[in-house]
């Protein structure tokens, strides 16, 4: 084992872990032994810092939503909230669709986290699709669409992850979109999909171990 400066470092040192093994081997076959010897640090020290690995993956899952949701206002600043909600979400599920390893890790986590009775967990207030829903229906509606669509989202990923030539990531994002935002005018809804879907064409995105980058190629 080894003696970190604090509890900072170490609490940094077994999220960097969790960030590799999670993306390695998947959420579902990291165990808590592979996280604390990896770590290096006693077996109860993840206890101590995060209660449990579902904890762990939570705030990274949480934490990459947010990247997105910076990365929609930063490249696309002349849209309008809704539009980068609508971006937000596309660049998510590209990510989703285009990498396997970062699907295996959704699905997996999505599903463990439904039987967490902190479902509020889930849901992050910088997060843009969550904070739109909540300006258009109030919190309590929003907190139930997006706590209902967990496992949905999951599920999908999870046939997706089964056949993945049979849906494109058009028709999967229009699907997601259309069910998270379904509050709004049909007519609006098909519009703003098609502006997200020509705005995440001209964006080069990839993750590694949960650090992503996006930037604009507009060729």
């Amino acid at each position: 084992m080894v003696n970190y400066a604090n509890g900072v470092e170490t609490r940094g040192i077994i999220i960097d872990t969790c960030k590799k093994l999670f993306m390695e081997k998947g959420y579902k076959n990291t165990t808590y032994s592979e996280i604390y010897k990896a770590a290096m640090v006693n077996p109860g020290t993840i206890a101590h810092h995060f209660g449990n690995k579902r904890n762990i993956a939570s705030m990274l899952y949480d934490e990459f939503m947010v990247k997105l949701t910076k990365y929609a206002e930063d490249l696309f600043p002349e849209e309008d909230d809704q539009q980068k909600a609508f971006i937000g979400l596309a660049l998510h599920r590209k990510l989703t669709y285009e990498n396997e390893n970062y699907r295996r890790f959704v699905m997996e986590f999505m599903l463990d986290d439904l039987a967490n009775e902190d479902e509020s967990r889930y849901l992050v207030n910088d997060y843009s699709a969550y904070k739109t829903t909540c300006d258009k229906i109030g919190r309590n509606k929003a907190n139930f669409y997006f706590i209902a669509y967990k496992g949905i989202e999951a599920a999908i990923d999870a046939y997706y992850g089964r056949y993945p030539d049979k849906e494109t990531f058009e028709d999967l994002y229009a699907y997601y979109a259309g069910m998270y935002f379904d509050y709004l005018p049909k007519e609006e809804v098909d519009d703003r999909i098609k502006r997200a879907l020509d705005a995440v064409s001209k964006v080069d995105i990839s993750v590694e171990d949960f650090e992503v980058k996006a930037e604009r190629n507009d060729k």
